[in-house]
């Protein structure tokens, strides 16, 4: 009953807000036509789809709001078809969000440039991910006394076996697949064939779309483009002559080499993009009667727990089946969405956990369409879930795959004795010591945890190969805990398209009937919002804590229930 007044309330709010932006508007038009305007951009922290977190003091209160991704995609729209702005000012720095996600806004600025834009970017220094994002600009230009440290990429991984045991620690850990290698540095002193086989395969796939963007880009070739990591640091004067950089200028004077491109011409004015986005023209969003269908988008991250580990999942903003199952069936039930896009960006966790939100994907996916969109990494768990949406979507430098599970425990019943801590047990039954910490796995424990995992690799496989609708034989040659970049798991079958989240947005549009440009996004955001909700979760407060040192809390907060994990094989923090 209160629909209409407030329909009719918004839409007049509407008319009110385009009267006081009109005479601004007039302005910046009179303007334009006296200067050459750029807008200076803001780039999001990745795919950053929900909002900040809140904080006051060391409480933690997170909003509903969007993303600073839906701001940066709005700009890009509005600067296209804007007559007055001639481009976009990048000021690089040090740029956040994992490589896929870094690659799509480079695309974004490529998109950009296609609809008729310049793209100016200047360094002070690059690293290689900050330099392919730069790239995408035709006119990049380097401080004078900056440089390119576009090294090589590469992957070191600490084992621990040995020293753990001197220190009286037994690590028992069981794997199913070769590949499936996460554990491997808690229980082993040396790196597998296996396991340096498919890192090298994974970091090759990842530099050859990284220097294949740069290298289209920039008009060179393979090889020059090679150059970047085999000739790296390269000076600003070097990466000149290499035609990896255009400008040699310091950021005061881009200004300046802009305006001298068109001698006695205009004026360069450059635009903070909150501003622009303040005074913008952009169609009014005028309220309909009748509810209009909508896209409903759900962002899944973080490690994927039960939620019973210890109160850690907050820290993390990890992935849990009560709030997912519940933020699932709030849009089955909103009539007015239509269909489901559903963001995953996570390396996996309890296979349990992973089991139960498939389970919930999937029979959303029986009412409403279901379109799933990989973010840096949807491995193990994570591709656990996306599995069961209708089609998925990956980004070429995607970590997908993964498809394998562990188990095990850490027990230092020697370091305890050492220390001169004696324990006394008693038991009955011969599985009674699996959860122990101080006395490791037992001939008959070992037994049942590999005829336990085999099952859960079996469900594992049986999931993959009904969605993908992929024969099992052929399935478990290409599983085992293998990770695929995606342009590599779209030849393999294990994704239906490459693109980035506009094209996923699209999709999942069409597969529910919308329109791809005016259709609504009802964004949910799964995680707890107010202090109460924080409350119930039992950690509402977050800790400051060194690099990595959250990603080994998450491991044994997962350990400390026994059952099979769905991760991926670097899931520990690499040094």
């Amino acid at each position: 009953m209160l629909r209409a007044p407030w329909v009719l309330f918004l839409n007049f709010w509407t008319l009110v807000r385009m009267m006081i932006r009109a005479p601004l508007r007039y302005v910046v038009s009179r303007l334009s036509k006296q200067e050459r305007r750029f807008v200076r951009l803001e780039l999001p922290a990745g795919l950053a789809l929900s909002g900040e977190v809140q904080r006051f003091g060391p409480v933690s209160l997170r909003r509903r709001e969007r993303g600073a991704w839906w701001d940066f995609r709005e700009a890009l729209d509005r600067i296209a078809e804007d007559a007055g702005i001639e481009g976009v000012y990048l000021k690089m720095r040090r740029v956040e969000g994992g490589l896929a996600e870094v690659m799509a806004l480079g695309r974004a600025l490529e998109g950009l440039r296609a609809k008729g834009k310049r793209v100016v970017v200047h360094l002070d220094q690059a690293m290689l991910r900050e330099y392919a994002l730069a790239s995408a600009g035709d006119v990049v230009a380097l401080t004078p006394a900056g440089r390119l440290y576009t090294f090589g990429l590469r992957m070191e991984l600490s084992f621990y076996g040995e020293a753990l045991e001197r220190l009286g620690v037994r690590a028992d850990f069981m794997h199913l697949g070769p590949f499936k290698t996460a554990m491997h540095r808690l229980s082993r002193r040396r790196a597998t064939q296996a396991q340096v086989r498919g890192t090298r395969q994974l970091l090759e796939g990842m530099a050859d779309v990284t220097l294949g963007a740069i290298a289209a880009r920039r008009g060179v070739s393979s090889s020059e483009a090679e150059a970047l990591l085999e000739l790296a640091p390269l000076s600003a004067r070097e990466a000149a002559r290499r035609r990896l950089i255009d400008r040699v200028v310091f950021a005061e004077d881009v200004k300046a080499s802009l305006e001298a491109e068109q001698a006695g011409g205009p004026p360069v004015a450059l635009v903070s993009m909150a501003d622009y986005l303040k005074v913008a023209r952009a169609a009014p969003q005028w309220r309909s009667l009748r509810r209009a269908g909508r896209l409903g988008v759900l962002s899944l991250s973080g490690a994927i727990m039960m939620g019973d580990e210890g109160g850690l999942v907050p820290m993390r903003g990890g992935i849990t089946p009560k709030e997912t199952m519940k933020a699932l069936e709030r849009l089955r039930r909103d009539p007015t969405v239509k269909a489901v896009l559903l963001h995953i960006d996570s390396p996996g966790g309890s296979a349990l956990a992973s089991e139960l939100i498939w389970r919930a994907i999937r029979d959303l996916d029986a009412e409403k369409p279901v379109v799933a969109f990989l973010g840096n990494v949807a491995a193990s768990g994570g591709y656990y879930m996306a599995v069961a949406a209708r089609r998925i979507v990956a980004m070429p430098e995607t970590l997908t795959g993964s498809i394998g599970v562990i188990a095990g425990k850490v027990s230092g019943g020697a370091l305890l004795e050492r220390l001169g801590v004696h324990t006394a047990s008693v038991s009955v039954g011969g599985t009674a010591g699996f959860g122990s910490l101080s006395e490791g796995l037992s001939g008959q424990e070992i037994e049942n945890l590999r005829r336990d995992l085999r099952e859960f690799y079996r469900r594992f496989l049986l999931r993959v190969a009904e969605g993908r609708r992929l024969p099992k034989r052929r399935l478990h040659r290409i599983a085992r805990g293998r990770v695929y970049t995606g342009r590599r798991a779209l030849g393999l079958g294990l994704i239906d398209q490459l693109g980035d989240l506009e094209d996923a947005l699209a999709l999942a549009c069409r597969e529910g009937g919308l329109d791809p440009r005016t259709a609504p996004i009802a964004l949910i955001d799964p995680r707890p919002t107010g202090l109460r909700g924080l409350l119930k979760r039992g950690a509402s407060l977050e800790v400051p804590l060194p690099a990595g040192v959250e990603d080994a809390l998450v491991f044994a907060a997962l350990l400390r229930r026994p059952g099979a994990l769905a991760f991926w094989p670097h899931a520990l923090p690499a040094e």
